[in-house]
């Protein structure tokens, strides 16, 4: 049986994949057309030490995050396991002007940013402290791995995990769908 995490497994891209890393090779700015930025707003108490540690179950849980395209272009290889990075930006001590601008040059380099699909992770993540009480999680991904029914999934897993964290408990997720099945079927 297929056991995802265990070692470093190697597919062949579907034809929507392939359609996807072609369009992407064109040049930067056709690799950005298939970033997607999310923003989550977070208030009250807020652990990085613990966001970070659910970021790492759910890239544990879903092969998607853990892969990249081969140098050929023509598989995927799904690695067991990826560093999670989450730096923190601080701009709590900004003023309102100066806040919103950080924040649009932020943003706008999240999306203006290619992703190298030969490199995993194809997705990229920080924190951004507005006040101790007001914290943003800024995902970052290539469609490659991340899409809008994907990412549904992604957060509510991230969630969980945050939480469970949070509360010194392992978290209880549903089995997830193994992705070597959806990208065989």
């Amino acid at each position: 049986p297929f056991a995802e995490g265990a070692a470093t497994t190697t597919l062949e891209l579907t034809e929507p994949q392939r359609e996807v890393y072609l369009a992407a090779q064109m040049d930067a700015e056709a690799s950005c057309a298939y970033n997607q930025c999310f923003v989550l707003k977070l208030r009250g108490p807020f652990s990085p030490e613990s966001m970070q540690r659910a970021l790492a179950v759910v890239c544990e849980r879903h092969a998607a995050l853990r892969l990249h395209v081969t140098a050929s272009g023509d598989r995927q290889e799904i690695l067991p396991t990826v560093d999670v990075a989450l730096p923190l930006v601080d701009m709590e001590g900004l003023a309102d002007s100066e806040r919103d601008e950080t924040w649009l040059k932020l943003i706008k380099r999240e999306t203006h940013t290619p992703f190298d699909l030969a490199s995993a992770p194809l997705w990229r993540a920080q924190i951004v402290r507005d006040s101790a009480d007001l914290h943003r999680l800024v995902f970052t991904a290539h469609h490659f791995v991340c899409d809008g029914w994907s990412s549904a999934v992604l957060f509510s897993d991230l969630a969980a995990a945050y939480a469970a964290d949070r509360f010194g408990m392992p978290p209880t997720l549903e089995p997830a769908a193994s992705y070597r099945e959806f990208v065989e079927s």
